[in-house]
């Protein structure tokens, strides 16, 4: 597939979304643990209080399968994840595809600083995408900057998606994307600055 043309379904499935479905959509579970509006919702997820890989295998074992173009979002930063068994049991439900939602991407200051010296920040979410390429599956990156989008680019991901967290100062979004995809050479999602989660604005004919 040219990557001009790839297109990224980022539509979060809701807990009450079938198996097997034909929609397509990210399954992400550990948003399921919260209630209220997006923003809740998203720092939620970004809090130490869920187990997002932990959440996502419990919804794989509850079901039969997915939709092949269904996306399993993974906290790609977890240095307790047993990743072999977690991408069997994504490929046995019919999942060849991740996302790292949510990405610790979307911390600043000190708090960055500190996951990346204990090896679970940014890098080695873009690292452990990389390795889960190398292993088969597809990958979808998330970033949180322009910074970001040049260092997950590095590992050609299908596309990349720009979390509504990435402070760019007076850039419009259509400028934002299309500088992002000016240095990356992939093609680029922006996620919606009101916060729908379930509906991410079409950038570049990329997202449909």
């Amino acid at each position: 597939m040219s990557h001009a043309h790839a297109r990224v379904h980022f539509r979060f499935l809701t807990e009450q979304a079938p198996a097997g479905t034909d929609e397509p959509g990210v399954l992400a579970p550990a948003r399921w643990r919260f209630r209220g509006d997006e923003t809740t919702i998203e720092l939620g997820v970004l809090m130490p209080n869920v187990s997002v890989n932990g959440a996502l295998l419990e919804a794989l074992e509850r079901t039969d399968g997915f939709s092949s173009s269904t996306v399993g979002a993974i906290l790609a930063a977890d240095p307790f994840a047993i990743w072999d068994d977690l991408c069997a049991t994504l490929r046995d439900k019919g999942i060849g595809r991740v996302v790292n939602y949510p990405t610790m991407g979307a911390h600043s200051g000190p708090l960055a600083e500190g996951l990346d010296a204990m090896g679970t920040g940014y890098a080695a979410e873009i690292a452990r995408l990389d390795r889960l390429k190398s292993d088969g599956l597809g990958v979808v990156a998330m970033a949180s900057s322009l910074d970001q989008v040049v260092h997950a680019a590095a590992i050609e991901p299908e596309s990349i998606v720009l979390h509504a967290f990435a402070a760019q100062g007076s850039l419009k979004d259509a400028d934002l994307v299309t500088e992002a995809q000016q240095i990356s050479g992939r093609p680029i999602v922006l996620h919606g600055r009101k916060w729908h989660g379930d509906a991410m604005r079409i950038a570049d004919g990329t997202l449909c």
